[in-house]
């Protein structure tokens, strides 16, 4: 409703109900979008519930959680390597728990570089948001390392703290 009536989420709850209320009886065709747009999110969910996707029960079956699987099924298991751009919540959402874990057991070399996205220098998108450049070599070694950076603000932080190094942890 809020896509439709800028400021609605700004109301107090009394109102906003009332303008919600007003919409659906004067608009029935942004109730039959708004019904579309639930089914369409409910197909999906039953999509990625149903699929081979470890843990997408716990927590917002995000669609970045199936990715997340389907590259680490796609990549050879001995050696073979993974560099994707996801958001942070990868490395701390409850639905996301599980695929941490295999990282830790089953990748050879885990490295994850946080960035704000302040003043958009990463990406046109929301500047709230936190990303992970993450790059993984699967395969299980004497010695699974670890690489935690960031977060950096900007590109000369993230290019000073390369140069610097970075917090590597071995197990």
């Amino acid at each position: 409703w809020a896509r439709y009536s800028p400021g609605l989420r700004g109301l107090n709850q009394r109102k906003r109900e009332l303008l919600t209320q007003f919409l659906r009886d004067t608009r029935p065709d942004l109730v039959a979008k708004l019904e579309e747009e639930v089914l369409k999110a409910q197909n999906l969910r039953d999509v990625l519930m149903s699929g081979p996707f470890p843990g997408m029960g716990s927590g917002h079956p995000d669609l970045y959680k199936a990715f997340c699987w389907r590259f680490w099924f796609l990549t050879n298991q001995d050696g073979g390597r993974i560099g994707v751009v996801l958001p942070r919540s990868v490395f701390s959402a409850k639905g996301s728990e599980e695929f941490r874990w295999t990282l830790f057991r089953e990748a050879s070399l885990t490295d994850v570089a946080t960035l704000n996205n302040t003043a958009q220098w990463v990406f046109e998108m929301e500047q709230r948001y936190t990303i992970t450049l993450v790059a993984i070599q699967r395969g299980i070694s004497s010695k699974t390392q670890i690489a935690l950076s960031g977060p950096y603000k900007s590109l000369s932080d993230f290019k000073t703290s390369q140069e610097d190094g970075v917090a590597s942890f071995s197990g």
